[in-house]
C-alpha cells in the first residue's frame, strides 16, 4: 500500500454521514492534501503536476502540523513531501532554501525514530554537499546512507544508495570506481527484481561508458534503461533516454533515426512541459535535418529552439528582476529595521538608565533614612544613659545623706540602750532601796527611752528604704529568714555592727 494511502486511512478516516456534513477547516485541509499528494512515490510519471502540488503540499502540511503539533503519522507524512520538496529546490538551484528543509526533515526523522528512513535524508545530504563540491561531508553522509539501509534489510535504499556512490565518483571523474558502484547497483537491483533501480543504473552505465567512448558497451545500456523505464512509465527518463539515442545516432551517421527518437523525445517534453529540455531538443533535431540536408525542416525546427529559448531568457531576466526588487525591499526593510532596531536600543538604554538613577535615589534616601533613624536612636539613647547617670548620682548623694542620718540615729540608739541599762540598774537598786535613787529620776529616764525608741524605728524604716532592693532580693533568695536575721544582713551590708 503506497505510504499516503496509509496515512489517509489512519490519519483522517472520514465516514460516509460524516463527509454528508459541513467540514471543518483542518478535515477540508486534510482532503486537500490528499489531492495534491495523490501518485507521489511515481511522481516521475508527470513531473509538472507535482512540481506545483509538491510546495503547496508541503506548506499545507505545515499549516496543519500548527494545529495538531504531535500528530505522528501527519509528521511522518511530511518527511516524505519534504524528500520531494528538496528535489525540486534543487534542481531549480535553490540550494539555501533546500538544505534548510533536509537538516529539518533529518531532526524530525531523528524525533520520530524513524531510522530508516533516515537513510534517504543522509543520501539527500551527500547529493547536496556532492553539488556544492565537499565531497568529504558527501563522502560521510553516504556511508551512513549505506549503513541504516543495510541495519533496516532495505534493499531498495540500498541500491539508490550505491547508484549515489556512482554518482559522486563520476562527479570526481573518478570513472573506474563509478563504473564499480554502478555495476554493484544493478547486480543487487536484478537480484531484488528492482526494476527502477536496474533501469537507473542501467542509465549511469550508459553515461560512463559513452564518456570513455565505448559506444557499443553504452547503447546495450542504455537499452536496457529503456525497457526498465517503460516499464515503470517513468516518462522522465524515458524522455532522456529517446535524446540519447537521437544524439547517439546523429553523430553516428543515422540522421534518419536520430530524427524519429528526437520526435520522442518533443512529444515527452511537450507532455512534461519542460520548456528548457524542449529547447534543446529543437535544437538536436535541426542539427540532425541539417545532416538530411532538410534545411526547411532545419530551419522550422531551429525557430522553435530561438522562440523557446528567447521565452525563457524572457523568463529569466523577469525573475532576475523580481529578485533584483525582493532583494532591494528586502534591503531597505533590513535598513528601517535596523533604524528602528537602533532608536529602540537607545530607547531602552534611556530607560535602563533612568531606572538605574532612580534605583541609585532609592537606596541614597533609604540609606540617610537609616543612618538619620539610628543618630536618632544613638542620640535618645545616649539623653537617657546621661540621665539615669544623674538620677544614680543624685540616688547615691541621697543614700549617703540618709547613711550619716542612719549614723546618727545609731549613736542615738546605742545611748538608748544605755540609758535603759542604767533605768534598768537604778530600778535594782531601787528595789534594794538604796540611798540617791528616787521614783521620779526613773520616770524620767524612761521618757527619755520613749523618745528613743521612736528614733529606733525612724532608723529601721530609713535602713529598708535604703536597702529595699537588697532586702527584696535577700528574701526572695532565702525566705526562711528571721526579721533580725535581715536585720543583721542589712547592717553588716552598710558595715555596721548591731
Amino acid at each position: 500500500m503506497r505510504y499516503h494511502q496509509i496515512f489517509f486511512a489512519i490519519c483522517f478516516f472520514l465516514t460516509p454521514f460524516y463527509q454528508a456534513k459541513a467540514q471543518t477547516s483542518f478535515e477540508k485541509d486534510s482532503i486537500r492534501l490528499m489531492e495534491l499528494i495523490d501518485g507521489m512515490e511515481t511522481y516521475y510519471q508527470d513531473p509538472f503536476r507535482y512540481r506545483t502540488n509538491i510546495p503547496e503540499a508541503y506548506l499545507l502540511i505545515n499549516q496543519m502540523l500548527i494545529e495538531k503539533p504531535n500528530h505522528t503519522q501527519l509528521r511522518k507524512v511530511r518527511t516524505r513531501i519534504a524528500d520531494l520538496y528538496y528535489a525540486f529546490k534543487s534542481r531549480e538551484m535553490n540550494y539555501e532554501e533546500g538544505l534548510k528543509v533536509l537538516l529539518k526533515n533529518v531532526q524530525e526523522r531523528e524525533e520520530l525514530k524513524d531510522s530508516c528512513d533516515l537513510s534517504r535524508s543522509y543520501r539527500n545530504l551527500a547529493a547536496f554537499w556532492r553539488n556544492q563540491k565537499d565531497f568529504t561531508k558527501a563522502s560521510g553522509f553516504l556511508d551512513q546512507s549505506l549503513e541504516i539501509s543495510l541495519q533496516c534489510n532495505n534493499e531498495e535504499e540500498q541500491v539508490k544508495t550505491l547508484s549515489a556512490y556512482g554518482i559522486f565518483y563520476q562527479v570526481k571523474k573518478d570513472y573506474f570506481q563509478a563504473e564499480t558502484y554502478y555495476r554493484k547497483a544493478l547486480e543487487l537491483s536484478e537480484r531484488t527484481q528492482y526494476t527502477g533501480g536496474k533501469a537507473h543504473a542501467s542509465w549511469n552505465l550508459y553515461r560512463i561508458y559513452s564518456l570513455k567512448k565505448e559506444y557499443g558497451k553504452a547503447l546495450s545500456f542504455l537499452r536496457t534503461a529503456e525497457d526498465g523505464f517503460d516499464k515503470t512509465n517513468n516518462i522522465s527518463s524515458l524522455e532522456r533516454v529517446n535524446s540519447s539515442y537521437g544524439t547517439y545516432y546523429r553523430k553516428n551517421g543515422n540522421p534518419k533515426k536520430a530524427i524519429g527518437h528526437f520526435k520522442k523525445s518533443i512529444a515527452f517534453c511537450q507532455k512534461l512541459k519542460d520548456s528548457s529540455r524542449l529547447m534543446y531538443r529543437y535544437l538536436g533535431i535541426s542539427n540532425a535535418y541539417v545532416q538530411l540536408k532538410d534545411f526547411e525542416n532545419a530551419y522550422y525546427n531551429y525557430l522553435n529552439y530561438k522562440g523557446i529559448q528567447k521565452k525563457i531568457d524572457n523568463q529569466k531576466q523577469y525573475k532576475r528582476l523580481v529578485e533584483i526588487e525582493t532583494k532591494m525591499a528586502y534591503e531597505n526593510q533590513k535598513v528601517m529595521d535596523s533604524i528602528q532596531y537602533v532608536q529602540q536600543k537607545l530607547l531602552d538604554e534611556s530607560e535602563i538608565k533612568r531606572q538605574a538613577n532612580t534605583r541609585f535615589w532609592l537606596y541614597v534616601i533609604l540609606l540617610s533614612a537609616i543612618l538619620i533613624t539610628t543618630l536618632v536612636f544613638y542620640l535618645l539613647s545616649r539623653h537617657k544613659l546621661k540621665e539615669q547617670a544623674y538620677q544614680n548620682i543624685l540616688l547615691s548623694e541621697k543614700v549617703a545623706s540618709k547613711t550619716e542620718e542612719i549614723q546618727e540615729l545609731l549613736h542615738e540608739t546605742m545611748r538608748q540602750i544605755k540609758s535603759k541599762e542604767k533605768i534598768a540598774l537604778n530600778l535594782q537598786k531601787y528595789s534594794r532601796e538604796e540611798k540617791g535613787i528616787s521614783l521620779q529620776s526613773i520616770l524620767a529616764d524612761l521618757k527619755a527611752s520613749k523618745v528613743d525608741d521612736a528614733k529606733l524605728v525612724l532608723i529601721k524604716e530609713n535602713i529598708e528604704k535604703v536597702n529595699f532592693d537588697f532586702i527584696k532580693a535577700l528574701k526572695t533568695t532565702h525566705p526562711n529568714l528571721t526579721k533580725t536575721e535581715v536585720e543583721i544582713c542589712s547592717f553588716i551590708k552598710m558595715g555596721l555592727t548591731r
